[in-house]
């Protein structure tokens, strides 16, 4: 099990009070698809945006989990997946899931292989 982040609904007398954390279950790694343990996870302006007036439910039904930036472990990767492998460091391209609700403020993301960015070692240093 891990913690996510999850906006309920709008209240736009207090935004913050339809955010909740609850626990879901780690996802398995599907066919072309990788599980990223998301290690960092900055508060973008355009998360608040859609916290504080109530913009994703113009698009998608809650419950949702905002945030559309991170980094993150490479955890589980599904069949016929060649570019990552688990224990790599990644920087998952959120942002078109973050719009669907499935955004990097929990502990674990899936993502087809091509919406993740290897992140070489030698960054590190």
């Amino acid at each position: 099990m891990y913690r996510a982040i999850v906006q309920r609904g709008y209240n736009a007398d207090d935004p913050e009070s339809t955010l909740e954390i609850i626990e879901k279950p780690v996802p398995a790694a599907a066919r072309g698809c990788v599980v990223v343990h998301i290690t960092l996870r900055p508060i973008n302006p355009s998360d608040l945006v859609h916290i504080r007036t109530g913009m994703t439910a113009r698009h998608y039904s809650y419950p949702v989990t905002i945030g559309s930036e991170g980094f993150g472990i490479v955890h589980s990767v599904g069949e016929g997946v060649s570019l990552v492998e688990p224990g790599q460091r990644v920087v998952p391209l959120i942002w078109e899931e973050g719009r669907i609700g499935n955004g990097s403020w929990q502990e674990y993301v899936s993502l087809k292989e091509e919406m993740v960015v290897p992140v070489p070692d030698s960054i590190f240093g």
